[in-house]
């Protein structure tokens, strides 16, 4: 490889590391060809970029981006998985590394936050951005049913607004509303197990269904 290639090599993968919303580090050894395809067909399916990084070049990569701090992470025969989910990515690499002892993870990243083996198998066990947002529209959808039923239950629109606030008057749809709330909560909890979890359009998630309790 000459200068020119390592100079836009260097470009590339910069323009990755600022551009992704994760970074996970992986370690491959002695894996077959046919092995390496089959890890590369299941970060496809996740929607996972997957590249054999050359350590020096991507520390250099690394230089001015929210994942400078995964520097450290970067020897021996290296690999990174990025994509704009980090849950996505998380199932992706840990299925693999459950599958296959020559592949494993050596570290992760969400922006600045920095993410052992551990916290990223933590991070696989969460619902996706797409499951994510069918558990919001499906807790909107209940919200909205409740307003509609107090509504017509009370008569009047003050009496509806206070039932609604307090959930009188719809029964079922109060218990539907409530197991909602609390499937969003525990997802929020265990949200916040993952310590430097940071990411904003993540907090979205997490502050809205935290809210939720009160």
């Amino acid at each position: 490889m000459n200068r020119t290639e390592k100079v836009e090599l260097v470009e590339s993968l910069h323009k990755t590391f600022s551009e992704t919303a994760v970074v996970v580090v992986t370690k491959q050894v002695g894996m077959t060809v046919a092995e390496v395809e089959q890890l590369r067909a299941i970060m496809r399916e996740a929607g996972t970029g997957y590249k054999v990084t050359k350590n020096r070049l991507a520390r250099l990569a690394l230089k001015g981006t929210r994942y400078e701090g995964l520097v450290s992470e970067f020897s021996g025969p290296t690999a990174i998985a990025t994509s704009p989910d980090p849950v996505a990515t998380a199932k992706a690499t840990v299925e693999f590394a459950n599958k296959n002892d020559k592949f494993s993870i050596v570290a992760g990243a969400i922006g600045s936050s920095m993410l052992s083996p551990a916290e990223v198998k933590t991070l696989s066990e969460l619902p996706s951005i797409d499951e994510l947002r069918a558990k919001i529209g499906w807790i909107a959808a209940s919200t909205s049913l409740e307003d509609r039923g107090c509504a017509s239950s009370a008569g009047r629109k003050s009496g509806a607004r206070h039932a609604s606030t307090r959930g009188e008057g719809c029964p079922g749809v109060r218990g539907a509303w409530s197991t909602g709330v609390s499937r969003a909560a525990a997802q929020a909890s265990d949200v916040h197990n993952v310590q430097t979890w940071r990411n904003k359009k993540w907090l979205i998630w997490i502050n809205w269904s935290t809210n939720c309790r009160t």
